[in-house]
């Protein structure tokens, strides 16, 4: 276990490594630096001089080797707009995409799993159809599309749940649903799967053959095997949740990374982009570093294998 922690870290740095060259030059590809965070009407000695200032006039790879070195120190610059530390501004905001992503992936696996192991069970009946059909429900529907038909019917004609906003733990039910159904598909998919495929296995129809009942069978030998699959997929799914956040935050203005990430592009706020790119690919490093070790726990033919 211990070999296969260190191979898994070792990977991890890599990866941070190419992202942070990566967001590095292919942010410069749109042009240069300066030109794009000032004002457009600003004069050609204003861009000289904010070039100055920021450091833009030095070598490429000096200002790289300053970027990686404060990814390393956790000093991600300071935000031009709101003259602030990103960091500071990053974790502010974290907590609210937390949320949106935690309650988006139980809303999924509330839904996915319990439907996707009855579908599994009884293929072929009327549940198996239904969870069929809202798996590919949540398979081509757009989530923006999605919110803002929430909004309309739950917010605006009923009245049951706020439209926006992060007052109240109401106010998360609507984001919750539009970005969690599409997870939710994936999750039903392999859930029920697994289901189908582990239940054919020679240790399940021995555990059958020695009188366990099949809600035994089910809890000791189906479930557990199918949950090792799950945690990895649920690990790519939930860095999807966070990254894949802006659109839904930015239709319910919740005050989250992914608004924030909007605002920044928007307000041509070059640092910011950088350093919230960075943070988000970081941060699904680090879930797929645990997710890894998890499935490492789970599944001892993966240690040893290491």
């Amino acid at each position: 276990m211990f070999g296969y922690l260190l191979t898994r870290m070792a990977q991890s740095i890599l990866l941070l490594f190419g992202v942070v060259v990566i967001v590095f030059f292919i942010i410069r590809l749109t042009g240069d630096p300066a030109s794009l965070m000032v004002p457009r009407d600003a004069s050609p000695e204003q861009v000289e001089a904010f070039r100055k200032a920021m450091g833009f006039d030095r070598p490429v790879y000096v200002q790289f080797m300053d970027f990686a070195t404060g990814v390393l120190v956790l000093d991600l610059g300071t935000s031009l707009k709101l003259n602030r530390p990103n960091r500071a501004v990053i974790l502010e905001r974290l907590p609210a995409t937390v949320q949106l992503a935690v309650a988006a992936m139980a809303v999924a696996t509330a839904i996915a799993i319990p439907l996707g192991t009855l579908s599994g069970t009884y293929p072929g009946s009327w549940v198996d159809g239904l969870g069929r059909a809202l798996g590919l429900l949540g398979q081509v529907t757009p989530s923006f599309w999605l919110a803002m038909i929430l909004i309309l019917v739950f917010a605006v004609q009923l009245g049951w749940f706020p439209s926006f906003g992060r007052d109240r733990w109401i106010s998360v039910v609507l984001p919750a649903v539009a970005l969690g159904l599409g997870v939710m598909s994936q999750l039903y998919r392999l859930t029920r799967a697994q289901v189908l495929e582990i239940r054919t296995n020679d240790f399940v129809r021995t555990a059958r053959s020695k009188g366990l009942s099949e809600v035994l069978i089910m809890a000791r030998h189906i479930l557990p095997n199918t949950a090792i699959a799950l945690i990895s997929v649920m690990g790519v799914q939930f860095t999807y949740l966070l990254g894949g956040s802006i659109y839904i935050e930015t239709i319910f203005a919740w005050p989250g990374l992914g608004s924030l990430l909007d605002e920044a592009i928007k307000g041509r706020d070059f640092p910011l982009v950088q350093a919230i790119t960075v943070f988000f690919a970081s941060f699904a490093i680090l879930i797929h570093l645990v997710t890894d070790l998890l499935y490492g726990l789970l599944d001892p033919r993966i240690r040893r294998g290491a």
